[in-house]
């Protein structure tokens, strides 16, 4: 089951986004490597694995693994091909609207148990076992800008901007067997 933990957890995360904010499904999906797929639209949600970290040992020692589990979610804004010297404009007036998309998937992920009540069922974890604390924010990168080579299917010299919302503390127990 621990070996699935991270995976079932990424999941609830992406179908949280899906169905509590205005993304389509094809908006938002798991992408380990942080690029849009081929074809995305020109705003697009990465679910990828965070920092995994010790859990708290006071839980049993080493009779339970006790993991610590975070998220990392990019919001990826394709803003197409403009000269170098105007696209300062289109970040600018893009900026904000990647900040209130990080905003709204903020407030659906943090210290949300759905989401663990969700990753529990699909772990088909044991009473007791399973994700005991939720994921918490944890803060921003800050806002990048991206060239055309992180667009692999855009023929032409499109630009973005991305930023990552770092989720944090999922915390997971079960019992050595």
């Amino acid at each position: 089951m621990s070996a699935q933990a991270e995976s079932k957890l990424l999941e609830a995360v992406r179908d949280r986004i899906r169905s509590q904010t205005s993304l389509r499904d094809a908006q938002v999906e798991m992408e380990y490597d942080e690029l849009p797929p081929a074809g995305a639209d020109d705003v697009f949600v990465a679910v990828m694995p965070g920092t995994v970290l010790r859990g708290d040992p006071e839980y049993g020692g080493h009779a339970v693994i006790s993991k610590r589990y975070g998220v990392e979610v990019a919001i990826i804004f394709k803003i197409g091909r403009r000269p170098r010297d105007r696209r300062r404009n289109l970040y600018q007036s893009n900026a904000d609207s990647v900040n209130a998309v990080a905003e709204l998937i903020e407030d659906v992920i943090d210290a949300n148990y759905d989401l663990l009540t969700v990753a529990n069922t699909a772990l088909s974890a044991a009473v007791g076992e399973g994700f005991i604390e939720p994921l918490t924010f944890a803060g921003y990168s800050p806002l990048r800008t991206v060239g055309a080579e992180y667009f692999t299917d855009s023929g032409d010299a499109a630009h973005g901007l991305v930023r990552k919302i770092s989720f944090a503390g999922a915390h997971y127990l079960e019992v050595r067997t």
